[in-house]
């Protein structure tokens, strides 16, 4: 959705894949801008095999991805973000990866972080966490793999089902019904970009992300571990409301949660400076 300057380099990544017998499903989300016309120009001159669709509104991610799925007959399903793109070799090494190890559910593999504004590429900051195998505690903790780098096999999504069309995050709650049925497979190579672009609405952002994580951590709430997760999204909640929302219902909620340590401490003092300063702020305005 609204991808223009960004989708014909996702397009090109996948027609320069070594791996070739692939085939695209191309959705655009109801794009306001020329994404839907520089996509589908971009796929036909690729020379890729590829279906299009477009959405007359705006869809939630989870309901396009399940369109997605039902629409492919491919035995591999990679997810992607038009304004993400995929290394060469990316589709080989995890085809590869799955003909070695069938037991896997899904193959995932860390990404560069491109961003966007300086055009620098960092390795994943998240990489120390990955690894194979049965990795259900460790996701229920929190959600440490992005889905550019992902490859599903078609007979696990028949197992675990569709993306959950309730879920905000929709991706960190296919990870977690994944893995309670299946060992994953982790190649320890960057084969993938994830694009950060500064310049969007951060509370509308944070807002979205702790609702979603308040859906995960209450449709998990019989496992043990999806208490860490908890804690660490109430840790990022204080931290947000204090630097972003600064109110007498942040101050009751860090005090509701507290664990008294400095940490919340200094929030609490953050949020109380932020409401004096409301006033002096909209005064200064006013005055020029």
């Amino acid at each position: 959705m609204n991808h223009e300057k960004f989708i014909e380099q996702c397009i090109v990544s996948l027609k320069e894949q070594t791996y070739k017998n692939i085939e695209v499903i191309y959705l655009d989300n109801a794009s306001v801008d020329r994404t839907f016309e520089v996509g589908k120009k971009a796929l036909k001159e690729s020379g890729v095999s590829h279906k299009i669709f477009s959405n007359a509104e705006s869809k939630g991610i989870s309901k396009n991805l399940n369109f997605l799925f039902k629409n492919s007959t491919g035995e591999y399903i990679i997810p992607l973000s038009t304004d993400d793109w995929l290394t060469p070799d990316s589709i080989c090494e995890k085809v590869k990866c799955y003909l070695e190890h069938s037991e896997f559910g899904m193959v995932y593999s860390s990404c560069f972080y491109y961003l966007h504004d300086t055009a620098e590429k960092i390795e994943c900051p998240r990489k120390n966490k990955f690894k194979s195998g049965w990795v259900l505690p460790e996701i229920l903790k929190g959600n440490f793999i992005r889905s550019v780098g992902s490859i599903i096999k078609r007979e696990t999504l028949n197992t675990v089902g569709l993306f959950d069309e309730d879920s905000l995050l929709e991706d960190w709650d296919m990870w977690i019904r994944i893995a309670t049925k299946f060992p994953l497979g982790y190649i320890n190579k960057e084969l993938a970009f994830y694009r950060i672009k500064t310049g969007t609405n951060v509370t509308a952002n944070n807002d979205y992300m702790f609702k979603g994580a308040d859906y995960i951590v209450q449709k998990y709430s019989h496992y043990k571990e999806i208490q860490e997760a908890k804690k660490n999204i109430t840790i990022s909640k204080c931290y947000s409301y204090a630097t972003y929302k600064p109110s007498f219902k942040t101050i009751f909620f860090i005090l509701e949660n507290s664990e008294f340590d400095f940490f919340y401490f200094k929030q609490l003092v953050k949020t109380v400076l932020g409401i004096v300063r409301k006033p002096f702020i909209k005064r200064t305005i006013i005055s020029n």
